[in-house]
């Protein structure tokens, strides 16, 4: 029998480099186990091949990718958690919005425009939601559209167990601490005025006045050197 990433326990009396079987089963340990801060682990059982096999045989497999969504927020790959979904399903969970920085999935810092931006990415394009002058506000824009299309993603799926868990993930989905990130006001301080007519546009949803954001500006400078002291 042949190891493989030092976990998985190769069972099979043939050369299997091309076979889609040992395909999933060796991404699946790749990544639970490539990374050592992956998070994600696999059951006993499905570390040996031929038994991860059996189960693959009675899935709908073909065109698709293997994920534990069935279990709310489960890191471990078992026949109880795991099921095949569509690649663009699995794109679009694994959204991360790149380049947000330390701020929460679904925000990004504008730092011309001094404001922050929601966005999306909808069949791996990045779509503009709005600005926004508070992380809370970018963030709930974010995910308040998430959840109207995974709406419309469960409702392409035939298997009810899918269905459910698309729906579950985002109605579930953890809402950060807001109370951890850095005010508009301290990141115009930090990164430099912007440029207040894009700032200011109609499109923004709630307008605020230079003069009260100068004020919240002056503030955060104060509290800076009082910390600094």
């Amino acid at each position: 029998m042949k190891r493989v990433l030092g976990v998985g326990i190769y069972d099979a009396g043939y050369v299997a480099a091309t076979d889609p079987f040992y395909v999933k089963w060796t991404g699946m340990l790749s990544a639970a186990y490539k990374k050592k801060d992956s998070g994600l682990t696999v059951c006993d059982e499905w570390l040996t091949f031929s038994k991860f096999k059996a189960w693959m045989e009675q899935q709908d497999w073909e065109g698709k990718s293997l994920m534990p969504i069935l279990i709310p927020d489960s890191k471990v790959y078992s026949p109880e958690s795991c099921c095949f979904i569509y690649t663009r399903v699995m794109r679009f969970m694994l959204d991360q919005s790149k380049n947000r920085g330390q701020l929460p999935v679904g925000v990004i810092w504008h730092k011309h425009h001094g404001i922050f931006h929601s966005k999306i990415a909808i069949d791996g394009k990045q779509t503009y939601l709005g600005n926004h002058h508070t992380v809370e506000e970018a963030f709930y824009s974010w995910l308040n559209r998430k959840r109207e299309l995974a709406a419309t993603l469960a409702e392409q799926e035939t298997d009810p167990r899918i269905k459910s868990a698309i729906i579950a993930y985002y109605a579930n989905f953890p809402i950060p601490d807001f109370s951890q990130y850095p005010t508009r006001a301290q990141l115009i301080l930090e990164h430099g005025a912007p440029v207040w007519k894009v700032a200011e546009k109609k499109s923004t949803p709630k307008k605020v006045s230079q003069n009260a954001l100068a004020t919240e500006i002056l503030e955060a400078a104060l509290s800076r050197a009082k910390h600094s002291v």
